[in-house]
């Protein structure tokens, strides 16, 4: 069904809501999570008068919205729901505040919409609706996604395409490509297959492609294998071994029309597809029934003539482009001959081919397996892509360690298999390992599939491999030094000393070697044409001159500091964000803590672009359009006007100034609020940008490059007006050592100053940058600040500064002033104060009720509350030893257990376990994968034998945040209930009352499932 809402009723649905009492607000429920959408594949039209997108709750159907900017038409077409990554194991998250015109491929059928470039036309895949999909089931058939193409003026839908696997819009040359799907049936075991072998697709099923400029889509459909005609299980007395030769599937129709004409023409078993950047040469991979068609062809797209560019059985992948667009390198690999399941399978050995695109010759073979310069025992891997470099000369790829060859698994056990009990299971933990073995499981397979950088030029037809298991070399984009790392010599530092590493230039032509750094902590980045490596030595930015190594330092001497004056972890300080280069290589930006510099790599000049980030308090960076079809990014023009976002670091507001060369930054637009990055038209002056505060959704606002006229041009959730939501503010005032700072309050929308309210306090450390941001509510492993205040809570986000050695009592001395900041305010319910806070947040509030009274309940995460043993624990999602954190990060102790252990016995929550008086809730899941869940045993253990009110949660089978929505909910419910009732006076739930026990645990769950069911 298709809504199109004019102005006239626009102004006739007005008319009648002036003419009507608005319906009273009610608080948010536990049942009102689900009704919140969020809007994906957000896609301006390229002259900047439409903008399309999906608009998908978080259950049920969804629709395609296609809005006009330049008037009041809006076009609305239901399509089904949320598929794949939505399920209910998915963690809840935030609403995005950047366009999301990226987050799903273009031109796929999962993807977003796309516009002709006469803006007449926009396409755009519906999914199937609820409804649509049980009909379908009625009827015994498949309810299927369909292309829609409509028509703008009208809003009609003058077609709907089915079957199709992808689709693209070529903007340049004025094309359509509709790419069919495969077929069952449609496999091969002879033929040439992009993304892999041995899948046979399901009809119907969806896997996204992304039929780009300058890529290569992954064209391999997704879905199960096909079961056997009849069914039933094989007889292996009658039934031959199968072959091990994998089953391919084979190519469809790739039908491209002009959208001039409507002409058409369909080239037959089309694999996959690409365009180049220009719009002008079509790519194809074609795989036949008959090998003898099979191969990788080209054709300009209004031609139906094939050229090939490489013709035979086999598989062709990875086919990627220089940047003219004018030679083409893909890997070739040929079939594997038949085999039978006893036998060894050969290890894939691929050969890597060039074609020049003006060439009437086919492609030429460059590398293989007896290439000169290929090392012994090592082979050239598909999996490690292909790049060139931006200078064309070189060609980027990888090698790896040949694999031992393996047969497949036997179907019977051996007759001779080594009994389960005399088996031994040994890990050994030696001293000398660069990785313990934790970590060695877990990196195993990034081990085994680890491939080393290579290179070959095309100028001399040179091959070098480069990497190897010690040495990481980079492929320099221009000229021929690159930078070398090594970290071998430090690898068993990891898990408590800095990440370091050697680091040398090296000539990848020649191989001669100069040493820059040893043992060094951080990136060396190269600038864009290789003349300069440039680092950041926690102090300020040093250059070093390519090849000579002359070094300079390059912000010493000036006025202002470039490392980041509130980092407070006993480490090397980060900077303020990435270097930067102008295109000529002249000068680097760097930035202080307000403003951006541009200084000379050799140190001779510097000059602050900005000028008046600092006596104004505000921080400027670079915005930056992405344009998909421009050249690689080489760096900042300055000869151009630059955008620029601003944020006021005291007051937190937002905003844009345009900045001219050579002049100072201009004000466009600055608000109490959170902008996201802004999108361009490709041919119009239209920017599209996300606007949010706390009680604002993240909709979208359209204007141009003067910011004059800024229109909202979205209403994601209408249903919020329905609701009571809450407003934020920040709060100022002085930890106990003089330090200021600030805090995020957040109120009742209905907020009467002449009340006293509980207050829910959430801490981790510095909270205060997200002032504006906007938070659906949600079940999650913390409270959620929309829904408390809805309920009648304030919600206060205090900043932490901490001093390294002190992390329980820097949380003291900032947390409970910032309260008594809020409380002289006279809105608080000094008897209803609560407080809750997950992982570092959660060990601070382990410490904070050891020290005082001021908390009538508290929420704990996956809390610390012993520092001496969680010292020498494993975070055991990473395989890292914990002693990291207290060192060096987080933590903040600052020194080992052996040199401050008084550090780790008075930061430790359980050695002063008799103290606490406060009603306490801990979280620890037996699966925690950061912090082991014995820091919440050991607590629980002693505050229950101390006669203290607690509750330990495990949620079986949970990580160190909670992601099955189900267990999401559970908790979320039972945290507002515990807070509830110690600082609203609510009855105590059962639970809380009496415990459950271990024998009923499934049953008492049931009766709050009604209490989830979406409100309508």
């Amino acid at each position: 069904m298709l809504r199109v809402t004019c102005f006239l009723l626009l102004s006739l649905v007005s008319s009648i809501a002036l003419s009507q009492t608005p319906a009273a607000k009610r608080p948010l429920k536990h049942a009102d999570y689900e009704i919140w959408n969020t809007a994906t594949a957000m896609t301006l039209s390229p002259d900047g008068k439409w903008l399309a997108y999906n608009r998908l709750p978080g259950e049920g159907d969804g629709a395609v919205i296609v809005k006009s900017l330049t008037g009041p038409t809006e076009y609305v077409i239901p399509r089904g729901g949320r598929t794949g990554g939505a399920t209910a194991e998915r963690p809840e998250g935030e609403p995005s505040a950047v366009p999301a015109a990226s987050a799903a491929p273009v031109g796929s059928l999962a993807g977003s919409p796309q516009f002709t470039p006469d803006g007449k036309k926009v396409l755009f895949p519906v999914m199937p609706t609820k409804a649509e999909q049980e009909r379908a089931k009625a009827d015994k058939k498949e309810a299927r996604t369909v292309l829609a193409v409509m028509n703008l003026a009208t809003g009609q839908i003058g077609e709907r395409l089915v079957k199709l696997k992808a689709y693209s819009v070529v903007e340049k040359t004025n094309f359509l490509l509709l790419h069919e799907e495969p077929k069952t049936t449609d496999v091969t075991g002879v033929g040439a297959v992009i993304g892999g072998f041995g899948f046979i697709p399901r009809p119907g099923a969806i896997t996204p492609t992304t039929p780009s400029a300058g890529t290569t889509p992954n064209a391999t459909p997704g879905g199960r294998n096909r079961q056997r005609p009849g069914g039933g299980t094989p007889n292996p007395a009658t039934t031959p071994p199968p072959s091990t030769t994998p089953r391919l599937p084979i190519g469809t129709n790739l039908t491209v029309r002009n959208l001039a004409d409507s002409k058409e023409h369909t080239f037959t078993d089309v694999l996959d597809y690409q365009v180049t950047r220009d719009g002008k040469t079509l790519l194809l991979t074609k795989v036949s029934r008959d090998a003898a068609d099979n191969g990788l062809f080209a054709v300009e797209l209004g031609s139906s003539s094939l050229k090939p560019v490489l013709t035979g059985k086999g598989k062709y992948t990875r086919q990627v482009w220089d940047a003219k667009q004018s030679r083409l390198a893909f890997f070739f690999e040929e079939p594997a001959p038949e085999a039978k399941p006893e036998d060894k399978k050969p290890t894939p050995r691929p050969k890597v081919y060039s074609w020049d695109r003006s060439s009437k010759a086919p492609a030429v073979e460059l590398l293989n397996a007896a290439t000169p310069g290929l090392k012994a025992g090592t082979m050239i891997v598909e999996r490690g892509g292909l790049r060139f470099t931006d200078d064309g000369l070189k060609l980027v790829l990888a090698t790896a360690k040949i694999p031992e060859e393996k047969k497949d698994a036997p179907t019977t056990p051996p007759a001779q298999a080594t009994p389960t009990n005399e088996k031994v299971d040994l890990d050994l933990w030696h001293w000398k390992d660069d990785q313990i073995q934790p970590m060695q499981k877990i990196r195993g397979d990034n081990e085994r599939t680890r491939t080393h950088s290579a290179a070959y030029f095309f100028d001399t037809k040179q091959f070098r491999q480069l990497s190897d298991e010690n040495i990481t070399v980079g492929v320099p984009d221009f000229g021929d030094w690159s930078t070398a790392s090594n970290d071998k010599p430090y690898r068993h530092l990891i898990g408590y000393g800095a990440t370091l590493a050697d680091h040398s230039l090296v000539n990848v032509r020649t191989g001669e070697t100069k040493p820059l750094l040893k043992a060094h902590e951080g990136i060396v980045a190269a600038s864009p044409k290789g003349n300069y490596r440039v680092l950041f030595d926690g102090k300020d930015w040093v250059s070093y001159a390519v090849p000579s190594r002359t070094k300079a330092n390059l912000t010493a001497k000036m006025p202002v500091k470039f490392f980041n004056e509130t980092f407070d972890m006993p480490m090397k300080p980060s900077s303020y964000g990435f270097a930067d280069w102008t295109p000529d290589e002249k000068f680097l930006l760097v930035s202080d803590r307000f403003d951006i510099w541009k200084v000379a790599p050799d140190g001779s000049s510097c000059e602050n672009l900005t000028k008046i980030g600092r006596e104004q308090n505000v921080r400027f960076d670079i915005a930056r359009f992405p344009n998909p079809d421009e050249e690689p990014d080489r760096g900042v023009d300055l000869s151009k006007p630059l955008l620029l976002n601003a944020t006021n670091l005291v007051t937190k507001d937002s905003g844009f100034y345009w900045l001219e060369p050579g002049g100072k930054p201009k004000l466009l637009l600055m608000a109490g609020r959170d902008y996201g990055r802004p999108v361009k038209a490709r041919h119009a002056d239209t920017l599209l940008f996300t606007s949010s505060t706390f009680a604002d959704y993240p909709d979208y606002y359209a204007t141009d490059s003067t910011f004059h006229d800024v229109r909202r041009v979205t209403d994601i959730n209408p249903r919020k007006k329905e609701f009571v939501w809450g407003k934020s503010e920040l709060v100022a005032y002085k930890s106990l050592d003089g330090t200021e700072l600030s805090g995020i309050l957040v109120k009742p929308e209905n907020f009467d100053p002449t009340k006293k309210y509980p207050m829910i306090v959430y801490i981790y450390e510095r909270l205060t940058d997200n002032l504006h941001q906007f938070r659906l509510p949600s079940a999650g492993t913390s409270i959620n600040p929309t829904f408390y205040a809805s309920n009648g809570y304030l919600v206060f986000m205090p900043d932490i500064a901490y001093t390294v050695g002190s992390p329980g009592q820097s949380a003291l001395k900032c947390v409970l002033p910032a309260i008594q900041a809020v409380v002289d305010k006279g809105c608080v319910n000094e008897q209803a104060i609560g407080i809750q806070g997950h992982s570092w947040g959660g060990y601070q509030i382990a410490y904070l009720v050891t020290q005082t009274n001021r908390f009538k309940a508290a929420a704990s995460g996956a809390p610390v509350s012993d520092m001496v043993s969680a010292y020498g624990g494993i975070r055991w999602g990473t395989g890292l030893p914990r002693e990291f954190q207290y060192e060096r990060t987080q933590s903040r102790i600052g020194a080992t257990l052996w040199q401050a252990p008084m550090k780790f016995i008075e930061n430790s929550p359980i050695f002063m376990a008799d103290r606490v008086q406060t009603p306490l809730m801990i979280l620890h899941n037996d699966q925690d994968d950061a912090v082991p869940w014995y820091q919440g045993i050991e607590y629980y253990l002693a505050l229950r034998r101390l006669g203290k009110e607690c509750y330990l949660f495990n949620y079986n089978g949970e990580l160190h945040g909670l992601r099955k929505k189900a267990t999401q909910r559970d908790y979320t419910l039972r945290m507002q209930q515990f807070f509830d009732h110690h600082l609203k006076g609510a009855p105590a739930p059962e639970w809380m009352a009496k415990g459950i026990p271990f024998s009923e645990r499934d049953k008492e769950k049931e009766q709050w499932k009604d209490l989830f069911k979406p409100s309508r």
